[in-house]
């Protein structure tokens, strides 16, 4: 019998995205035409791996001028017009052309917005006018940039430290009143700004786009940003009868401050169902499974914690890997092993960046990969584990218990009021292991039905059934995920 601590009951659910992402980086894709045509050819591809969301980072043009910290603008974060579709890509015509034809895929678009800055320009035009990046009325203007260094360093160390939300939201507005390191950093309290800003992503609004991931959100005001948020939404509901998904990205690792951080975001906007976080403490966490001395104890204490005292976990887009994340896994059993385990324990899908879905492709973290493997050992467990897991996430009282918890072998299972349970068993170990569990306290009198959901290569598992006992048996870094219910007589 399990004690209450390893038991968990998940509720608050009605926040459940069913949003499944790709992330494409735009500027590392080599178009054979151009990259918008390109990846039209691909839809079809998005669409067999489950993918009904493909993000897209910044399609606007980008400033060309560099300082000598960045060999190159390989990420396109550095826009020289908000509201322009760079012709590099192929220009408006193409990229309305790929938005019409992923919603034939049943795909929908989602692009950044990245609504903080400019790239690096001694001018830009705004709204026609040529604007220097030294004007104070419209850039924030630090004298000597180098000093605010450590004060930014040191909010960002107060938010995640802080447990309450007040101190929190205090640390963020000062933060945002620095440049993003030493960007050409809009200034917000501006109207010609704002102005410009709002209608610059209504544009997209009106070319169908659903879904904005808000860039650096951590750094702008919070007033700047709800307001931008509701009236972006207001206009896409009055002018299209849709509401609009925002995913903020607020890199926060610790994960009782992003939870406070979410709590004051929500509270303010006029409506915050379709409002979304990405979870970067889970991704730090489960990430730290590459080290052989990680303790599988652990994952299962931060598990355990979050879900017993945070209450927007159904808010949170999980990843794994992105743009900004530094080298990829380069173990692909490791790999597969830190997916499962995000997909398992998140309440919506986690998303693959770019070259992500076949491990071992990716061998820097912004390859430049033109096209996508439909096949890929990521993309297939990803589809088939959240295909799965829809149910449980989406059932107001869904039961996570864990039945064995050692240092490099954990069993665990989710468990629906109809008594339908998926068990997760994950072996990080060099040598294979065979564990019985029973089932008799579960099921009763009741004929058990067994379903592998995902099984590597010498796994499997068993059900004896005049005893009721399921015997699994994981080989070494490897894992097995299992569906039992009772037969409906």
């Amino acid at each position: 019998m399990l004690e209450q601590s390893q038991i968990i009951v998940e509720k608050d659910k009605e926040c459940v995205t069913k949003l499944k992402m790709y992330f494409l980086l735009l500027r590392a894709f080599d178009g054979q035409t151009n990259v918008f045509n390109d990846i039209v050819n691909l839809l079809p591809r998005f669409q067999k791996i489950g993918i009904n969301t493909l993000w897209l980072s910044p399609p606007q043009p980008q400033t060309a001028a560099a300082p000598p910290m960045f060999a190159l603008n390989d990420h396109g974060y550095w826009p020289s017009d908000h509201g322009k579709i760079d012709p590099i890509l192929g220009g408006e015509i193409a990229f309305e052309h790929l938005i019409k034809e992923a919603h034939r895929y049943g795909i929908e678009i989602a692009i950044d917005a990245v609504l903080n800055h400019f790239g690096y320009a001694d001018e830009v035009i705004l709204n026609g006018e040529k604007i220097f990046t030294s004007n104070p009325n419209y850039f924030v203007i630090i004298p000597n940039i180098q000093s605010t260094y450590n004060r930014h360093n040191e909010l960002n160390w107060k938010i995640e430290e802080s447990l309450d939300v007040e101190n929190i939201l205090q640390y963020r507005e000062e933060l945002s009143q620095y440049p993003l390191f030493d960007l050409p950093t809009l200034r917000k309290d501006n109207s010609h700004i704002r102005t410009y800003l709002l209608d610059s992503y209504k544009k997209f609004i009106d070319m169908k786009i659903t879904t904005f991931r808000i860039d650096a959100a951590k750094h702008m005001p919070a007033e700047f940003l709800i307001d931008f948020s509701d009236q972006l939404n207001n206009y896409s509901l009055m002018q299209w009868n849709r509401p609009i998904k925002f995913i903020w990205e607020v890199y926060i690792c610790n994960s009782h401050a992003l939870s406070k951080f979410i709590q004051g975001t929500l509270e303010s906007l006029k409506d915050s169902s379709n409002t979304f976080f990405y979870d970067f403490p889970m991704r730090q966490e489960f990430k730290r499974i590459q080290d052989s001395n990680y303790r599988f104890e652990w994952l299962v204490s931060f598990i355990q914690h979050r879900e017993q005292t945070q209450q927007y976990l159904n808010h949170l887009i999980p990843l794994v890997e992105d743009h900004d994340d530094g080298l990829p896994i380069n173990n692909p059993s490791i790999a597969r092993m830190i997916y499962v385990l995000t997909e398992f324990y998140s309440r919506n899908s986690t998303f693959i960046y770019h070259g992500s879905e076949q491990t071992g492709i990716r061998t820097v973290n912004r390859p430049r990969i033109n096209t996508i493997n439909e096949f890929g050992d990521i993309a297939l467990l990803v589809d088939r584990l959240g295909h799965q897991l829809l149910s449980y996430r989406i059932c107001q009282e869904t039961q996570t218990l864990f039945h064995v918890i050692e240092q490099d072998f954990l069993i665990s299972e989710k468990q629906l009021t109809n008594k339908r349970s998926i068990f997760l068993a994950m072996n990080k170990s060099s040598i294979s292991r065979t564990i019985e569990l029973s089932l008799q306290d579960l099921y009763g009198k009741s004929q058990i039905t067994i379903e592998n959901i995902l099984e590597a290569n010498d796994s499997k598992a068993e059900l004896i059934s005049s005893s009721k006992i399921l015997r699994l048996t994981v080989s070494p870094f490897n894992f097995l995920i299992i569906e039992t219910q009772p037969v409906v007589q």
